[in-house]
């Protein structure tokens, strides 16, 4: 019974905690973490779509020639919210990263 009663405390701490606010800037920060590495080319954004199949708002060439590129995320959002994608010349995602107020997902 006390195992039993442990496991939901627990179960209902670790939903408190994803269910926030700042759980869910969390989620969308580690969306973009696990974009490291991966090909441009089959990269995914919730609220976003897949990258390469969109025309970013803005691009800026690096000294080290990769490139950034940079997204809105898309209403529903009414704050801004931009991810900005760094791709070296191979098309992999070296750097992904998110500034704004609206830089969250829902889940």
């Amino acid at each position: 019974m006390i195992r039993v009663s442990i496991l939901i405390i627990l179960a209902l701490a670790i939903t408190s905690c994803v269910a926030t606010k700042s759980g869910a800037y969390r989620i969308f920060a580690e969306d973009l973490e696990r974009l490291v590495g991966s090909n441009f080319q089959e990269s995914y954004v919730f609220n976003i779509g897949y990258l390469a199949k969109l025309q970013p708002d803005d691009t800026k060439p690096l000294s080290n020639g990769n490139v950034i590129k940079i997204f809105s995320v898309k209403p529903p959002r009414k704050e801004n919210c931009k991810v900005h994608i760094e791709v070296n010349d191979k098309d992999i995602i070296i750097v992904a990263f998110s500034e704004g107020t609206e830089c969250w997902r829902a889940y």
